[in-house]
């Protein structure tokens, strides 16, 4: 019997990828019997796939675009490839409608496809809108579903906690097994260079890092990859000869989720390494300015919020990405506010429950 081929389309950053969690388990559960091809941009976010051990109906198709003129010829061969054979579904799940989803739907001429609004290349697209990411990204298959199949009665699953077995710690990296065996808080201070505007000033980290040693006298260990340097450098620079302070740019995927399951708190702005953190069941605290907790916030229950709550954030959006170009909201978040929330949680505090906030329409700061 022939398999059914279904085209998962992630063309996303690791967060996203992240998120998708929901929609690949579900889809492995609906597609059952069926050949599921997850498509992303590049070898972080399969690393990142490769830890969730997914069954054998699943195959990684990496794309490897940079946006060069050379990877876009390639780009196009790996569609035309995949074209090549018969594909019965696809599921273009993108955050808005971008024009890479529709080319890549004409080029798979897949029997079915599900698109994001607006597009114009699909066989149906998703009309839900302010969902949660997750629950956004998982809207694809059930309008597939409900399009195409709806007397299946699809009961939802919840993304998985990714757990690690001893032979993790076996496998971890010599140099920083030393970590492993204190308490320590992760700090991941970078964002990717288009967002900068999400950064929380690294003086304030400088501050906070030195209340830190001073209160707690634990290990406070500065993550990021080799794209970081720049602003891990400007803090680490300040602590280069204190022993509570250890800089780790170099890890794989894996071992960074495996290096923030057993820390004590992770400290981050909207980034990856959140969405890292919820996938292992970390306790968090996340700072907000020009992203929207309720939209792109990690899927957990252990992420303790700082924002100021400025009449303007948050407005990051759909062609307002790089934001207003004032980013006070981040700024003007005080070293004590996040002292307290770090406090809080390395007492396990009760977390509250953060209210359903909504993307503003402005265009400059306003209080």
């Amino acid at each position: 019997m022939v398999k059914k081929k279904i085209i998962i389309l992630l063309h996303h950053g690791l967060g996203d990828v992240i998120m998708s969690q929901k929609l690949i388990r579900n889809a492995g559960d609906f597609f059952k019997k069926s050949l599921i091809f997850l498509v992303v941009k590049s070898n972080v976010e399969k690393s990142f796939l490769d830890t969730l051990k997914l069954d054998n109906n699943f195959q990684i198709v990496v794309l490897n675009y940079k946006g060069t003129f050379i990877s876009k010829v390639s780009l196009l061969l790996k569609f035309f490839s995949i074209g090549l054979k018969k594909t019965d579904v696809l599921l273009a799940a993108h955050s808005t409608n971008k024009m890479i989803g529709n080319i890549f739907s004409k080029m798979l001429r897949s029997k079915i496809s599900i698109g994001p609004s607006g597009g114009k290349c699909y066989s149906q697209t998703t009309r839900k809108s302010g969902l949660h990411k997750t629950d956004y990204y998982l809207d694809f298959l059930l309008t597939y579903i409900e399009k195409y199949d709806n007397k299946f009665n699809l009961e939802i699953k919840d993304s998985k906690i990714v757990n690690f077995e001893p032979s993790d710690i076996e496998n971890f990296p010599n140099d920083y097994k030393f970590i492993l065996n204190s308490n320590y808080i992760i700090i991941s201070p970078g964002t990717s260079p288009f967002d900068t505007h999400k950064r929380w000033p690294s003086e304030k980290y400088i501050a906070l890092i030195k209340d830190i040693i001073k209160k707690f006298k634990i290990k406070i260990v500065l993550l990021g990859s080799k794209a970081d340097d720049e602003v891990i450098d400007s803090i680490y620079s300040r602590f280069k000869n204190i022993e509570y302070v250890i800089k780790i740019n170099d890890l794989p995927i894996k071992h960074s989720m495996f290096l923030i399951s057993k820390s004590k708190v992770i400290l981050s702005a909207c980034t990856s390494s959140l969405h890292m953190a919820s996938t292992v069941g970390a306790n968090m605290v996340s700072l907000y300015g020009p992203t929207n907790y309720s939209i792109t916030g990690p899927d957990s229950k252990k992420n303790r919020i700082v924002r100021i709550g400025y009449s303007c954030s948050p407005c990051f959006r759909y062609r307002f990405s790089s934001g207003c170009g004032t980013p006070k909201c981040m700024t003007d978040i005080k070293v004590d506010q996040v002292m307290a929330a770090l406090t809080e949680s390395m007492m396990n505090k009760e977390i509250p429950d953060y209210p359903r906030i909504e993307t503003t329409n402005y265009k400059r700061f306003q209080i």
